[in-house]
């Protein structure tokens, strides 16, 4: 029977599964997927935190801009045929020369823009690669090795490779594979930037193996020009109101405009960088206002003192910057006036107009200078605030660098979107599969505590079925026990012989009834009936109901060990019990033979008595023959009847083996030779 200790082994087992499918959830292998079910909401908080955290660092980080390049777009490889193996030998090379006497720190290339696509995604960065420093002793340094391996794209993004650290002469850049593109393979670079302790140097000059000369787009020369698609080197928002671009407009050509800055004391100076102005209408216009031509003058103590000037360089038909930069090598010079003369200003709308973002003064770091001097008007101090399109401008170095710190922010950034997307799905997979075993543990609940229910539904009805069964027996069957003792008392001592006959029918009546009630509470404490205890029942009958006669039942010793059909069981009582019954009452008999036989035939039956026989064309319906006939066909076998006046009766059942057990394949196992079980007379009892 089902315990409730079984029903709470059900319960645990169903409690089991739910761990055992969230760990099968757990080892996916990434972050997500071993958070526990309760850490998943901490974990979440986690990456908001940092996300707010990242968030706050990139928004004062700078970003790529739009170039609005019209030119220069960088150098661009030769096309060449696609090879399936690595080659041994670098297919193109390109060398870029400089002169370094210390502090190489670093080496940047930074991609180049696919102009085809509106959102410009790099374009035909080299994926194996070898860069090697020469220094001006012509030692060599191998700084990056990818040939082993792809590179990983990039994007728009600045490569940074770490210097030697000490002097330096030749870079020397060797691609063995490119860009597969159309069945060809190339690569292409927007610029290469070498750095020192505080400033990018200047390229002095580049040889490569084969570039895909195409100016003014392509061109080796565009690799060192410190033109980027990246933008201007600016940073972050200004605080604040920062001054605004300094912009002035002439209806006709003005003179040249000089601006004289004063350092405040004598600095080496190696960059002056001029940045382009922003439209004030909102307009896009590449270069606004910048101007064609531009005179540097430097002096170390006096300036428009001509024995004082330590640099003169003259640019003139400056090509249209785009959004880039415009940068004039101060070659260090130890000075405390640089003096710029603008003059060739272009025209918009009609006006000649001259625009500058900021003048930018560089030593090791961003010089500090004031206006001294300046032939123009308007509010020129926004020449010098620091700032260009209200932004904060940045060295070179520090601005690659800030780009690429953006691209690990970003990145990071990306993975934890998407961890919390995966989080998210991660916690309603779990929840989900939660809720299945959840209700597949209260389906199986419900299920065990039905079945506890039938069960002890069954036992009750059991249980009553042995109290009535024990009540039978006890009750019952002892007064007709009694009935039958004292009838069979009262015939002996009956006087006339009407009164002995009927007190004989009366405890014939008392015994059959007897072991009717004997066979009723037999069966009802079964569940079947097997053929070994129906035979040992029907000996017990015989016995019973023909008290007094001298009786011998035969059996097979090994017989077989075969469930009966309940409606085969039935019939073959209620016929042995018929039978019986006119032996008792019409036979006349002092001795009965009773004999069962199994063979591979099938089931025999034979009761024989030495009573006075009968005329069978003279039976009555009262001696129930026709009735004993129907049962034996209804049970699927054949009664057969020898008697004769005063030569006792024969009466022989024979049904089919595989009537008697309904099935055709089950094996069996019998003995023919008889065997006697003790019956004996009731005097001898």
């Amino acid at each position: 029977m089902l315990k409730f200790a079984s029903i709470f082994r059900v319960a645990v087992l169903a409690h089991t599964s739910l761990w055992v499918m969230s760990a099968e959830l757990f080892a996916q292998g990434d972050p997500v997927g071993s958070v526990p079910l309760f850490s998943i909401k901490k974990y979440i908080q986690r990456l908001e935190v940092e996300e707010f955290r990242l968030r706050a660092e990139l928004a004062d980080l700078p970003k790529i801009d739009d170039s609005l390049q019209l030119d220069a777009y960088g150098y661009h490889s030769g096309y060449l045929p696609v090879l399936d193996e690595l080659p041994e030998e670098p297919r193109w090379t390109v060398e870029l020369k400089t002169t370094l006497e210390h502090s190489f720190n670093e080496f940047f290339l930074i991609p180049a823009a696919d102009r085809r696509f509106d959102d410009m995604p790099g374009y035909g960065f080299p994926r194996r690669f070898r860069i090697t420093a020469v220094a001006q002793d012509g030692s060599r340094e191998v700084i990056a090795d990818w040939r082993e391996r792809d590179y990983p794209d990039p994007g728009r993004y600045p490569v940074r490779f770490a210097g030697t650290g000490g002097s330096l002469d030749t870079i020397l850049l060797e691609v063995y594979r490119g860009t597969v593109e159309g069945g060809r393979e190339f690569f292409a670079l927007d610029e290469a930037l070498i750095r020192t302790d505080f400033f990018v140097m200047k390229t002095l000059a580049i040889r490569s193996s084969a570039s895909f000369e195409s100016p003014p787009f392509w061109s080796a020369d565009y690799l060192i020009d410190q033109k980027t698609s990246c933008g201007l080197p600016v940073g972050a928002a200004v605080g604040g109101e920062p001054l605004s671009d300094y912009i002035m407009r002439y209806r006709k050509q003005p003179a040249e405009q000089v601006l004289l800055l004063d350092l405040g004391r004598k600095v080496h100076v190696s960059m002056i960088s001029l940045y382009p102005a922003r439209p004030p209408e909102g307009i896009i216009v590449p270069g606004y206002g910048f101007p064609g031509s531009v005179r540097l003058q430097m002096f170390r103590d006096r300036p428009n003192d001509p024995q004082e000037i330590e640099r003169v360089v003259e640019e003139s038909a400056l090509p249209n910057p785009g959004n880039n930069v415009v940068r004039i090598s101060g070659n260090s010079r130890f000075v405390r006036w640089v003096q710029l003369t603008f003059s060739d200003f272009p025209v918009h709308e009609g006006m000649y107009t001259f625009a500058l973002g900021e003048v930018a003064l560089q030593g090791v770091e961003l010089l500090q200078c004031r206006v001294a001097s300046w032939d123009g008007q308007g509010q020129v101090d926004a020449l010098v605030d620091r700032t260009a399109n209200g932004l904060l401008v940045l060295p070179m170095n520090q601005w690659v660098n800030g780009l690429i710190r953006r691209n690990m922010l970003e990145r990071r950034l990306n993975d934890i979107a998407r961890l919390m997307v995966e989080s998210v799905e991660h916690r309603r997979r779990i929840l989900k599969t939660a809720w299945i075993v959840i209700g597949a543990l209260i389906a199986s609940l419900v299920i065990a505590a039905l079945i506890y229910q039938h069960i002890l539904r069954r036992v009750g009805a059991l249980r009553l079925k042995q109290r009535i069964t024990r009540d039978l027996h006890d009750e019952v069957g002892s007064n007709l026990g009694g009935m039958a003792l004292m009838a069979s008392a009262l015939e002996r001592t009956a006087a006339s012989g009407e009164m002995k006959e009927e007190l004989g029918e009366l405890a014939l009546m008392a015994r059959d009834a007897c072991a009717s009630l004997r066979e009723v509470v037999w069966l009802i404490d079964r569940s079947g009936v097997r053929l070994p205890d129906l035979l040992v029942k029907l000996r017990e009958r015989t016995e019973r109901v023909l008290d007094g006669m001298e009786l011998t039942f035969e059996m097979p010793d090994d017989c077989p060990d075969v469930e009966i059909p309940l409606t085969l069981k039935r019939h073959l009582l209620m016929y042995f019990k018929e039978a019986l019954h006119n032996c008792a009452r019409h036979a006349q008999a002092t001795k009965v033979d009773v004999s069962v036989q199994v063979a591979p035939a099938g089931f025999r039956l034979q009761m024989r008595d030495n009573g006075c026989g009968f005329d069978v064309s003279s039976v009555v319906d009262g001696w129930g023959l026709d009735s004993m006939r129907k049962r034996a066909q209804e049970m699927g076998g054949k009664m057969d009847l020898e008697t004769a006046p005063g030569q006792g009766t024969v009466l022989v059942l024979t049904i089919p083996w595989k009537i008697l057990l309904n099935k055709t394949d089950h094996p069996y196992k019998t003995s023919n030779r008889p065997g006697r079980f003790g019956c004996r007379k009731k005097d001898e009892a």
